[in-house]
């Protein structure tokens, strides 16, 4: 259930594109296309992230706009089947699932906290209604802001894939300026 519950809340999709190019003519046409992260990008629009031999880091900025809750594509460059490959998923970013899961777990325990505290107490205490009704709508809260926030960021996922295959596809022109 929990399992579940984070994979709606924090949906993945895979993508893999196979390269038309060697791995460095397409390295070099993916930086082309990515900006590297900084304050510069504050007034950048399009892929943003980190690009090596080894793999990338991408995601999608807007104009002076930040979405915590848009999706990051993570990447890794691999041999599939005989065929180099750019293999990875679009995943919501790391600090935001932390930080979403931290406040979960913070909020639950209070609660039990609570709960187990009103019970105990011979004192009026906290109200029963507070006990009861506030923990769920803080929780409730934080789910809703991340789902609203990945709605915001849907078209994201179809800009970075789009930038990506264009790069890839690019990789060839990178190779034949090189020989």
């Amino acid at each position: 259930m929990i399992v579940r519950t984070w994979r709606w809340l924090f949906p993945t999709r895979s993508l893999s594109l196979e390269l038309h190019a060697d791995l460095s003519h397409t390295v070099d046409a993916l930086r082309s296309r990515i900006a590297s992260r900084g304050l510069r990008t504050l007034f950048h629009e399009g892929m943003v992230g980190r690009v090596d031999e080894t793999g990338l880091s991408v995601r999608y900025q807007r104009s002076w706009s930040h979405n915590d809750f848009s999706p990051v594509f993570i990447g890794r460059f691999a041999t599939v089947n005989g065929r180099l490959c750019l293999v990875g998923e679009f995943q919501a970013r790391r600090g935001t699932r932390v930080f979403l899961g931290f406040w979960i777990a913070f909020v639950f325990l209070w609660w039990i906290g609570a709960f187990v505290g009103t019970i105990a107490s011979t004192t009026p205490g906290i109200p029963w209604p507070i006990v009861l009704i506030v923990p769920p709508a803080m929780m409730a809260f934080a789910i809703g802001l991340c789902r609203v926030g990945h709605w915001f960021a849907e078209s994201d996922v179809g800009r970075i894939e789009s930038g990506l295959r264009d790069a890839v596809a690019a990789g060839s022109a990178f190779a034949s300026r090189a020989s």
